[in-house]
């Protein structure tokens, strides 16, 4: 081989090295959906492989025989890459497919929740528990909405935005669980009555002697009383008392 034949050798070699970059650009970026990117990074791949095929069929072996090899390989992924390039074409020229509320509202709380798991990431677990509150409650307006009739819905919806809820709801009581020292082993034997509780049995009944309201025992705030799941996150209204007349 003459030094023109190297020469073409060692362009061939620089191509293949591009369009095996470009090519995997394309791909990732069609992955992640892309498209836009994935489709110039294809075009790209495409020509590097055009041009490999004019310099592969100039290049002759030593025997004096076209060498093909080259040449059919860039053709066989030349074509692979232009089926998905045209694909990708016809996809980018359709008209933008509008959201609908469901949508829209699933990834906002899907947002707000990914933002709360972040701020607690990061140790800020105040920012975090707000950020939680903030999920627990837009997120249970909506699923009011649903459940009262005042906005369809789907059922795919409801469960979705369920799942987000009970996720935020396990974090926000966990972090509230930390930041106040609180122990689940310790609240565990502390109700069941175990030797180790922050109060004596004596100490509870003097407790409930002097706590009575309305004959109602009202014993102080507890560690143990963390534990507690309450079943309703709605927020306290106070009733309007009608008026009477003088």
């Amino acid at each position: 081989m003459d030094d023109e034949d190297v020469s073409d050798a060692e362009k061939i070699n620089v191509l293949f090295q591009k369009a095996a970059e470009d090519a995997k650009l394309a791909i990732d970026a069609d992955k992640k959906g892309e498209f836009d990117f994935a489709f110039y990074r294809y075009i790209d791949a495409i020509e590097s492989l055009r041009l490999i095929a004019l310099y592969a069929a100039e290049v002759e072996s030593s025997d004096g025989s076209p060498t093909n090899s080259f040449g059919e390989e860039a053709k066989q992924r030349m074509a692979q890459y232009l089926t998905r390039a045209e694909h990708l074409k016809s996809v980018l020229q359709e008209p933008p497919k509008l959201k609908s509320e469901d949508e829209i509202l699933t990834e906002h709380v899907k947002s707000m929740l990914i933002d709360a798991m972040d701020e607690e990431e990061a140790k800020n677990p105040d920012r975090a528990l707000e950020l939680y509150t903030e999920v627990l409650d837009f997120a249970g307006e909506l699923l009011e909405e649903r459940r009262s009739g005042k906005k369809p819905g789907s059922e795919e919806f409801s469960q979705g935005i369920k799942k987000m809820l009970k996720i935020a709801f396990e974090r926000e009581n966990e972090l509230k669980e930390k930041k106040l020292g609180f122990d689940k082993t310790v609240a565990k034997n502390s109700t069941s009555g175990a030797s180790n509780a922050l109060y004596t049995e004596e100490e509870l009944r003097v407790l409930q002697l002097t706590s009575h309201i309305n004959n109602q025992v009202f014993v102080p705030f507890m560690p143990q009383d963390v534990a507690q799941r309450f079943s309703s996150r709605e927020k306290f209204k106070e009733r309007k008392v009608p008026k009477h007349g003088p």
